[in-house]
C-alpha cells in the first residue's frame, strides 16, 4: 500500500495579490483553484497560508493518498486550465516537492483550529546521510520539544521524495522536512533562547548543507 504523501508548494505571488481575502477577486479565484484540487481522487485535504517572514510567498500543502494521485491530477484534462488560472496569481516559478510526513496527515502541526502558528522547515543534507541514524537524532529533539518546550502543540516530519537543489549547495541533496506547531510564533522564538534548545539543536547537524525555516498560519480546505 502506498504511503500518504503531502505535496508542498511555495508559490511566489505577484505584488498586491490578496488571496487571503476570500471576498476579493484574487481570493475567490484561489478558492476555486482549491476546489479544483479537492475534486480529484486521492485528495485528503489542503492547507494554505502566506509566510509570516515573506507574505509574497504562498505555501500550499496538499495531503494525498499517494504521490501517484497528485501526479494523476497533473496529467488530467482540468490541469491545463488550473495552471493557466494559477499563473494569473504567481510571479515566478513554483518550488514543489513531496514529503512522507510522520505522522500523516500532518494536522497535529498544521490544523487551523488547533495550531495558531506552524514552524516549517526543510533541511538539505548530503546524499549519503544515514537516514536511520538521522531519524534517531530527530526523535531525540522531538522528545525535548514534548518535555521542555512551552507552547509546543505537535510536530510532523519526514523525508522528501525527490532529491533537491539549493542555491548555496553544489549538486543534489537529500532533504528532510517538517512542521512544528506552536501557540504562537513568539513561543517558537522564545524556545530558541532556552538552554534545552541550545543543548539539542546540534542533532540536526549531521550531513547538513543548508536549511530554510519560516512560519505560516495555515488555513484548511
Amino acid at each position: 500500500m502506498s504511503k500518504g504523501a503531502t505535496e508542498w508548494a511555495v508559490v511566489p505571488l505577484k505584488s498586491g495579490q490578496e488571496v487571503e481575502d476570500i471576498t476579493s477577486a484574487d481570493g475567490q479565484l484561489w478558492q476555486n483553484l482549491l476546489a479544483t484540487i479537492a475534486d480529484n481522487e486521492g485528495h485528503q485535504r489542503s492547507y494554505w497560508g502566506t509566510q509570516e517572514e515573506n507574505p509574497s510567498n504562498l505555501i500550499l500543502a496538499v495531503d494525498w493518498d499517494s504521490v501517484e494521485d497528485h501526479i494523476a491530477f497533473t496529467k488530467s484534462a482540468p490541469y491545463g486550465l488550473f495552471l493557466e488560472q494559477l499563473g494569473t496569481l504567481q510571479d515566478g516559478d513554483i518550488d514543489l516537492h513531496h514529503v512522507h510526513f510522520s505522522p500523516h496527515p500532518p494536522s497535529n502541526a498544521m490544523a487551523m483550529k488547533t495550531v495558531p502558528a506552524s514552524q516549517c522547515f526543510i533541511l538539505y543534507l548530503a546524499l549519503d546521510v544515514d537516514q536511520k541514524s538521522y531519524e534517531e537524532n530527530i526523535q531525540e529533539f522531538v522528545k525535548t520539544l514534548e518535555e521542555r518546550a512551552k507552547g509546543f502543540k505537535g510536530c510532523t516530519m519526514g523525508w522528501v521524495v525527490e532529491e533537491l537543489e539549493h542555491e548555496n549547495v553544489e549538486g543534489k541533496c537529500k532533504a528532510y522536512a517538517g512542521a512544528i506547531g506552536w501557540d504562537s510564533v513568539q513561543a517558537h522564538m522564545a524556545f530558541k533562547e532556552t538552554q534545552a534548545y541550545k543543548d539539542n539543536v546540534h542533532l540536526f547537524d549531521t550531513g547538513l548543507k543548508a536549511s530554510e525555516v519560516y512560519h505560516v498560519r495555515f488555513r484548511e480546505r
